[in-house]
């Protein structure tokens, strides 16, 4: 059992250190809470669904095992509450068809049931799932994975004080304890800005201020809101993550995971790949000329004015554009002079710019 753990932790922390190290180092502090969804690449389609069904599978065990303890523990305290109660201590037989007879206990499936209900429920109206579960990671990391452990190892083995053994692992438990401390304020300071109300500017209309949780349960990626706030990004910003999301509801998640990091200018283009230390070619991979930026990508290349004008959309796409290089305000401006509709046919256009440059590039497919 512990060369099993020893291998099971050892193997975990290296896809978390993976995780996090890559990540950290593909987009710095503005690194996705989903990285399997949140970056400019989702192709190949069938790897991050099987990556997402990894995922289902491993918490659906996951709650099952320690959810136990807790069943466990209602019922042998409401079986020491109400012994003569049969609503909890009887249990009746059930035969279903081609299955084999299992007992049933009404307590059982009315407090499990609503166990489940109220978890999922609040998991679903937390709109902070990442700061949230840094809080929990940090309160619970300490304590039980490091200090109550070294301890436990002090008294079994009986280590005498002041001594070189005694000297490392109480530098180590110090040391983890402000890596805890500095997580848990770190999660903290998100959960409080992302209380922070927004001021939404829809061009000259006002609709007034709405807090970042209202956002968030109406739109999708819940990360949105919490990284406007994060990145203190200027107004027409905060229009373009909150426009673009909330009038435009009805194009697929991985568009509009798209048109959020196009606002804040972190899609791997080939100039921001070389600004990063890549090397790499930097004029477009479309049509040969000029610096492979997202304006260049969606605006000026040539063939993807084409597209947009098979589309029918560019004579309001151009005129949307303003005199500037700043992807965020073009975004906003362009995204701010169309409607409802046109707004949805634009978001996916974009995606599929982008895409059949992906395709270009990486499949040497030319649509």
């Amino acid at each position: 059992m512990k060369k099993a753990s020893m291998i099971a932790i050892l193997i975990t922390t290296f896809f978390y250190l993976c995780c996090a190290c890559f990540g950290y180092a593909a987009f710095g502090n503005q690194t996705p809470g989903n990285l399997l969804t949140g970056f400019g690449f989702y192709e190949p389609y069938w790897l991050i669904d099987f990556a997402n069904a990894c995922i289902v599978l491993h918490l659906v065990g996951g709650y099952q095992i320690y959810s136990q303890p807790i069943y466990s523990a209602a019922d042998r305290w409401c079986s020491r509450k109400y012994p003569n109660s049969g609503f909890v201590n009887n249990f009746y037989q059930v035969k279903l068809p081609m299955l084999p007879a299992f007992q049933l206990n009404m307590l059982r499936i009315c407090f499990r049931t609503a166990y489940v209900i109220s978890t999922t429920g609040l998991a679903i109206m937390f709109p902070y799932f990442n700061e949230v579960l840094g809080v929990l990671g940090a309160l619970g990391f300490w304590p039980l994975t490091i200090y109550f452990p070294v301890e436990m190892y002090f008294v079994q083995n009986k280590t005498e004080s002041w001594s070189t053994k005694w000297i490392f692992l109480r530098i180590f438990s110090f040391v983890c304890f402000l890596v805890t401390v500095l997580s848990l304020v770190g999660s903290l300071e998100g959960i409080i800005n992302g209380s922070v109300v927004i001021d939404i500017g829809l061009g000259k209309e006002d609709h007034g201020s709405i807090p970042a949780t209202a956002i968030r349960r109406k739109l999708e990626p819940l990360d949105v809101v919490r990284t406007c706030i994060r990145t203190r990004l200027d107004r027409p910003m905060r229009r373009i993550m909150v426009l673009g999301y909330y009038l435009a509801r009805k194009i697929p998640p991985k568009v509009k995971n798209f048109i959020w990091r196009v606002g804040l200018n972190i899609l791997p283009t080939r100039l921001r790949l070389n600004s990063r230390g890549v090397q790499c070619l930097a004029h477009c991979a479309m049509c040969n000329d000029g610096e492979e930026d997202i304006m260049h990508i969606l605006f000026r290349c040539p063939m993807s004015i084409q597209c947009w004008q098979q589309a029918g959309m560019w004579e309001n796409v151009s005129a949307g554009l303003i005199v500037s290089d700043n992807i965020a305000e073009n975004l906003f401006s362009v995204m701010n002079s169309l409607d409802t509709n046109q707004q949805e046919v634009f978001s996916v256009m974009a995606w599929s710019i982008w895409k059949r440059m992906n395709s270009q590039v990486w499949d040497h497919i030319t649509e």
